[in-house]
């Protein structure tokens, strides 16, 4: 019984992770219960058609000898008109909690899990500039917003905003993320889309400093959902500045516009006053009922 409740504890830390309340959260079962309901709500229903025809086992190449392991399934994301994006996940969400559980590992992060409405609407966004932009064939990418581009995802989470790029044409992606276990499942992803020798990821904490070989060398960088959390905010905004090019860089944000006003807000002035960026748009975007605010910035 003892055990019991001590996991239950446990489960509750990772559950309320990114809850900022003070209010003390309720009952364990309650709050499972209205989390499954708002990830349900957030979750993209129409645009995304599941197909089992890649089942498979992810088993966390950092505890190969353990007995722990994931069932996954390959969703095909509609991203823009009939441009379409293979997605492997973990079947369960829970799946991935116990384990994070099991390994005692309090501070990971299990909602990358899912497939949140920011990564798909400035994957469209992007999509469809690259629509507009198009004046050649389209095998031939040379030309476009970003064809030959070197691309980062900070935070990548299942990587859709990256694998969106490559296959509009990006040089190289590079898919970071905190999280070892999402970026297998982005690995598998890039095989799926026959991406796998443009996109590479690469584990990374925002809270660490930045790599040196890393500065000024990446032509776009994109981001979803990683705003949330205030003291995010500056790391963030040191990365996005640090990482893109100097001369022609870009930076799309993108963020629901009602979770956390306050720290895009913050996003905003720490970039535009203090990184020496511009403010190119601030655009909102609706994407299976779920609406999106999706930045664009460049260096000043």
């Amino acid at each position: 019984r003892k055990r019991l409740i001590k996991r239950d504890g446990m489960k509750m830390a990772l559950l309320s992770r990114r809850s900022q309340s003070t209010v003390p959260p309720p009952p364990l079962l309650v709050h499972r219960r209205e989390k499954r309901r708002k990830q349900e709500e957030a979750r993209v229903p129409s645009p995304t058609k599941r197909n089992n025809n890649y089942p498979r086992e992810l088993v966390p190449s950092s505890s190969s000898s353990s007995s722990s392991s994931f069932e996954t399934i390959t969703e095909e994301v509609v991203v823009f008109n009939e441009m379409t994006v293979h997605i492997c996940r973990p079947k369960s969400e829970n799946a991935v909690i116990e384990y994070y559980i099991e390994k005692k590992q309090l501070d990971a992060d299990p909602y990358w899990a899912a497939l949140w409405p920011s990564a798909c609407a400035l994957s469209a966004h992007l999509a469809l500039m690259h629509s507009e932009d198009e004046t050649t064939e389209p095998s031939d990418t040379s030309d476009s917003k970003f064809g030959g581009k070197t691309v980062c995802e900070l935070g990548c989470g299942l990587g859709l905003v990256g694998l969106t790029l490559a296959k509009l044409g990006a040089k190289s992606v590079t898919l970071f993320d905190r999280e070892p276990l999402c970026l297998e499942c982005a690995n598998a992803s890039a095989k799926l889309n026959d991406v796998e020798n443009i996109v590479k990821t690469e584990v990374l904490d925002w809270n660490a400093p930045a790599d040196k070989n890393k500065l000024n060398s990446f032509d776009i960088l994109v981001a979803a959902d990683v705003l949330y959390e205030k003291h995010a905010v500056e790391p963030v905004s040191e990365f996005c500045s640090k990482f893109v090019k100097a001369n022609g860089g870009r930076i799309f944000i993108a963020d629901p516009p009602l979770r956390a006003p306050q720290n895009r807000e913050l996003f905003k002035k720490i970039m535009v006053e203090e990184k020496q960026t511009t403010l190119v748009s601030e655009k909102r975007k609706i994407f299976a009922c779920n609406e999106v605010l999706v930045l664009e910035l460049t260096p000043s």
